[in-house]
């Protein structure tokens, strides 16, 4: 089914892909409902020279380890058509799998084939650390987050 709905999103977007002379990849793992790894990817382009972010599809992967996702990665923009040399940029979560500086996955891509890539640590998921962070530090929130966590847990 997922992969229904992704290849018809996915389909009116090949044209926006091809003329888009670099491109970023955006990605994040994830977990579908049996528990299986996923790699969400996105895709910023450049349309009619304005910015744009595109869904290209949430895969399988078989392990979360850089080298897996590395491989996935490169195989979903052969299969799209991208040239690695293209990608310019990739957006995570900040994992030290992702940005590791010896064997993440934005390492990986650079030495192998993206030697102008840039590594962008994901805003949201950044703030994300930063809340988590500071809700430590104040007793209050730290309540409150345990309560709301109790909650949900029981339901």
């Amino acid at each position: 089914m997922e992969e229904a709905i992704a290849m018809t999103i996915t389909s009116t977007i090949d044209d926006r892909i091809a003329n888009s002379k670099y491109v970023g990849v955006i990605v994040d793992e994830t977990a579908n409902i049996t528990v299986e790894k996923m790699l969400i990817t996105y895709l910023a382009l450049q349309h009619k020279r304005e910015p744009e972010t595109v869904f290209i599809g949430n895969y399988v992967i078989p392990s979360g380890t850089a080298e897996c996702i590395t491989t996935k990665i490169k195989d979903v923009l052969s299969g799209r058509g991208v040239a690695m040399a293209r990608v310019v940029g990739l957006g995570s979560d900040g994992a030290n799998v992702m940005v590791g500086r010896k064997a993440g996955v934005a390492q990986k891509m650079r030495l192998n084939d993206c030697p102008y890539l840039v590594n962008i640590h994901c805003d949201a998921h950044r703030t994300a650390l930063a809340v988590r962070d500071v809700s430590k530090a104040v007793r209050e929130i730290s309540a409150y987050v345990t309560t709301i966590n109790n909650i949900y847990t029981y339901y």
